[in-house]
């Protein structure tokens, strides 16, 4: 059931399940290229040659709002 869960959350978000968008932190100021999956959230630093990472705590700071989706 967590794919659900996972799905409600990035419709809250306005996004779908595999849609890659850009998140903000507000305090750092860092830009996350994010995905959500049936299992959560992964993402990596924009213009990172980071892989792919499971990210609970960006989701965490969007919902608290210390994070923003960017639509660029």
């Amino acid at each position: 059931m967590p794919e659900i869960k996972i799905s409600e959350v990035a419709a809250l978000l306005g996004k779908k399940l595999g849609e890659e968008f850009k998140v903000k932190d507000l305090k750092s100021g860092k830009i996350y290229v994010a995905s959500f999956d049936g299992h959560g959230m992964k993402a990596h630093k924009e213009g990172s040659s980071d892989s792919w990472k499971t990210r609970g705590d960006i989701v965490m700071r969007l919902v608290l709002g210390l994070a923003v989706v960017v639509d660029e």
